[in-house]
Order: C-alpha cells, then sequence, then structure tokens
C-alpha cells in the first residue's frame, strides 16, 4: 500500500459510494411505491367486493382468486429484483465504506509499512463496485427493452387473433418482388451502346 495508491482508491471509492448510495435509496423507494400502490388496489378490490355484497350480489370464484394468497405472492414477486438489486447496492456501499475506513486508519499511522493485504482487498472491492456499475447499466437496459417488447408483442396478440395473425404471416412469407420487365434490346441495325 502506498499513499499514491490510497489516493486513487478513495477518489473511486468515493464516486461508487455517491453513485451506490443514490442507486440503493432509489430502488428501495421504488419498491416500497410498487408494494403500497399494490396494497391500494388490493384493498379497492376487497372494498368493491364488500360494497357488492351490501347490494346483495355474490362474490364471484374469479375475483376471490384474484386477491388470494397466491396471487399476491406473485404481484409481490414482481418486486424482488428491484429490493435484491438494492441489498446488492447496499451491500458494495458497506464494503467501500470498509474498505475506505481501513485505507485511512493506514494513512494516520505513523511510520505505517507496506500491507499488501490491504492494498490487494481495497484493489478488489473497488474493482467488483465499479464491473457492479457498469454491468447493471446494461443488464437495465436490456431487461426494459425485453419488457417493452414483450408489452408490444402481447397487445399485438390482444387486437388480432391467431388466425388473423397466421394470415399476415404466410401472406409476407409467399410475398415475392414481381421479376423486372426484360430490358429492350436495341433495334436492328443500330451501332449499339457505345464501348
Amino acid at each position: 500500500m502506498s499513499n499514491d495508491n490510497v489516493a486513487v482508491l478513495t477518489t473511486l471509492n468515493g464516486a461508487v459510494l455517491l453513485i451506490g448510495t443514490v442507486q440503493y435509496t432509489k430502488l428501495m423507494q421504488r419498491s416500497y411505491q410498487a408494494v403500497t400502490e399494490l396494497q391500494r388496489q388490493r384493498l379497492a378490490k376487497r372494498a368493491a367486493l364488500m360494497d357488492a355484497k351490501r347490494r346483495g350480489e355474490e362474490y364471484t370464484v374469479d375475483d376471490l382468486l384474484k386477491l388470494g394468497s397466491r396471487q399476491a405472492r406473485r404481484e409481490l414477486g414482481r418486486s424482488t429484483p428491484v429490493v435484491l438489486a438494492s441489498v446488492v447496492w447496499f451491500s458494495l456501499c458497506g464494503l467501500l465504506l470498509e474498505s475506505q475506513l481501513r485505507m485511512l486508519r493506514w494513512i494516520g499511522t505513523a511510520n505505517a509499512g507496506p500491507d499488501p493485504d490491504l492494498a490487494e482487498s481495497s484493489f478488489y472491492v473497488t474493482a467488483i463496485s465499479i464491473a457492479v456499475l457498469v454491468v447493471e447499466g446494461y443488464f437495465v437496459s436490456i431487461t426494459e427493452a425485453l419488457w417493452r417488447a414483450l408489452r408490444t408483442k402481447r397487445a399485438h396478440r390482444a387486437l388480432y387473433n391467431a388466425e388473423e395473425r397466421s394470415d399476415i404471416h404466410n401472406a409476407i412469407r409467399a410475398a415475392q418482388r414481381p421479376a423486372p420487365a426484360p430490358l429492350a434490346s436495341p433495334p436492328t441495325g443500330s451501332p449499339g451502346p457505345a464501348a
């Protein structure tokens, strides 16, 4: 470990710590909002069923199944990736902070000798954190693109039945460009194209 090494790693750790703190805070807020919205929707559905019961209407099995615990777990499961991403960032920030404090203790120690273990562990924590930062952006972009494509496909399937989709698919496969008309040959006795 050297003072230059500490300076570089401290700069990188500070930047990644800032980004990581923003990330895990934002992700936890998103998951909290999703759970709160889900709870609000479920309570509104229950209230609508209870109001219908007051008017003398009976519960339907489909309505009750939509409010069952399996459905609730399935809906809550959608926020699991966001919570896990938040936990990953929180853990990385903890490791970065610990690494940073160890480096500060080393640099503040009088006549501190080289500490290869500290240098190596600090390097790996910083490198892994930066790698997660880069990979996360890539992964989120790909995931969002795939979800958009899936939603578009589902919307298309909702508008057109299987027969209509099959008809257009077959028509597209069978379509061919018309053959180009043959070029007119030059009249007899004309010199033809210049060479």
